[in-house]
């Protein structure tokens, strides 16, 4: 007869799993989804540093692995600025004043979030009524916290819009481009 003894777990494997448990629904509401884009829209306040596009704290992983390879695809053809340094993704600017949010508009699904959020980057005294952008951030989950997965330009004219399928068309175009 075969037993099996089960032992009791400890104390500390208990609190190491409530805490991986909270840690994974910490990114689960709209409150945590809205204070996580108002930190970011803060670190343009007094026209600060912006985000970081290597930001590990604001973007997910498979965006910073986008980034990356445009980065060497623009690098390996010895041209042009790679379409992620350009300018600061999150807002698609290269100056700011600061960052004043006219609305926002948020919804909280199972797997990710999604904000619309018009906004201008410059005082109210330096702005011309056209000056408001429309943009969709979209939030996932990456380990416990709400990370960038993508951000969608609604007010460009631009037909291609989504940050993700920019960054992946300048790839492919580079990657049939002879080097320089």
């Amino acid at each position: 007869m075969l037993v099996l003894r089960v032992r009791p777990l400890s104390p500390i494997a208990l609190l190491a799993a409530a805490l991986l448990l909270a840690t994974t629904l910490a990114a689960q509401d709209a409150a945590s989804a809205r204070t996580f884009l108002e930190s970011a829209f803060q670190l343009y306040k007094n026209g600060g540093k912006g985000v970081d596009t290597q930001s590990h704290r604001y973007y997910h992983s498979s965006l910073e692995a986008l980034l990356t390879a445009d980065e060497k695809a623009v690098r390996d053809k010895g041209t042009d600025i790679p379409f992620g340094r350009g300018a600061d993704m999150f807002c698609d600017c290269q100056e700011w004043e600061g960052f004043w949010v006219f609305k926002m508009d948020l919804s909280v699904q199972t797997r990710h979030a999604e904000a619309v959020v018009s906004f201008s980057v410059y005082a109210p005294e330096h702005r011309r009524n056209t000056e408001a952008r429309t943009y969709k951030y979209i939030l996932v989950p990456e380990r416990g916290n709400w990370r960038i997965y993508d951000i969608v330009y609604l007010s460009d004219s631009d037909p291609v819009k989504s940050l993700r399928e920019n960054l992946s068309q300048e790839i492919k175009a580079y990657s049939h481009e002879p080097a320089q």
